[in-house]
């Protein structure tokens, strides 16, 4: 069965008005929810934003005033995430379920346990756009791009079309960066930014460091000075080709998590990956392009003793090792992930 998309549902549902449907009640909600609290006037608190998914527009929004109406607007949300989770299911998108929960909570702006709690009223609008989004997501549109945001490192970055969307596995690139710089009181320079997570992340973790970050796409520059804004953090950002726009022994640490992956793989992507930035994917040659070219870069710009840290693919190793011999470089450190999957390598300039 194909899938349909948000526009050829759009509309089938029958207005609120017309509904009649069971009335929608989560397993919690007898056990910490008192009846009067239901129909109360919801409190800003309630709304509030977990995560930087949802938005506070709802903070002084009523919950519907009586029984009659808290059953239609519940089995309108029953209908709805019934619908988005069987298109979901039908093109294999990995939980189904709460993916259309956070979907519909995005557009209600809610939390996700809230369309069960206290469900909110629903819009013609809202439903319609439910439905796009819930479309998109089953043609591998990133769940993130739609949502807004990704997680990392315990905090929310906006992404966007045009954006390489950051990656849990990067947390191991940060960690190893924080601990080479305790104590350290110098520059740090994140090339490809991207979202900008990984210099802000530093900046606010290792408050003593001067971050700057580089990346040669402007949307990418755009969504990292928002996400800086956001997080009320100093980042110097800077427009480049890698490390063209720095001075020569001007920093400590150089940090990248470059494109590593190699494009005649392509067709074994994953669906998602096609739709994020193929300036953020492409590492040509097997993958190592861009960083062969950064290390005969980060010589001349690290001081002596300096070090460059980089995030890798598996099975590479052994040529950037090559590589470092060539640039003036010593591997001291090579770590692994989770996964057991060698992901960081630590060069020290000699």
């Amino acid at each position: 069965m194909k899938p349909l998309s948000g526009a050829e549902f759009a509309g089938r549902l029958p207005a609120p008005a017309r509904q009649e449907g069971l009335v929608v009640r989560h397993p919690l909600a007898a056990a910490t929810r008192p009846a009067a609290l239901i129909s109360s006037p919801r409190s800003p608190s309630s709304a509030k934003n977990l995560g930087g998914l949802g938005n506070h527009a709802r903070s002084g929004s009523q919950c519907p005033a009586n029984p009659a109406s808290l059953r239609v607007v519940s089995s309108a949300i029953l209908q709805l995430l019934s619908w988005g989770f069987q298109q979901l299911e039908l093109t294999k998108v990995l939980r189904p379920r709460w993916t259309a929960e956070q979907l519909l909570s995005r557009r209600l702006g809610c939390r996700p346990v809230e369309l069960y709690l206290e469900p909110p009223p629903i819009a013609a609008e809202q439903a319609v756009r439910f439905k796009a989004d819930v479309a998109a997501r089953a043609h591998s549109v990133p769940l993130q791009y739609l949502m807004g945001s990704a997680s990392f490192y315990g905090r929310e970055f906006l992404v966007g079309p045009g954006v390489f969307i950051p990656r849990p596995e990067t947390e191991v690139l940060v960690d190893v960066t924080l601990r080479q710089a305790q104590g350290q009181r110098d520059v740090v320079i994140d090339v490809g930014t991207g979202s900008g997570a990984v210099a802000i992340t530093l900046a606010l973790e290792s408050p003593g460091i001067q971050v700057q970050a580089i990346d040669k796409s402007p949307t990418a520059l755009s969504f990292a000075r928002r996400n800086a804004d956001r997080h009320g953090c100093s980042v110097s950002f800077l427009e480049g080709d890698l490390l063209e726009p720095c001075a020569s022994n001007s920093a400590g640490m150089i940090v990248a998590n470059l494109p590593y992956l190699n494009p005649q793989e392509a067709a074994a992507w994953p669906r998602e990956l096609h739709w994020e930035p193929w300036l953020a994917l492409d590492g040509d040659q097997e993958g190592m392009s861009l960083i062969q070219k950064l290390i005969l870069q980060a010589g001349s710009v690290l001081k002596q003793d300096g070090r460059l840290l980089l995030e890798i693919g598996a099975g590479q190793v052994q040529q950037i090792q090559r590589y470092a011999d060539a640039g003036g470089f010593r591997v001291s450190q090579v770590v692994s992930d989770l996964a057991g999957l060698e992901r960081v390598m630590v060069l020290w300039k000699n």
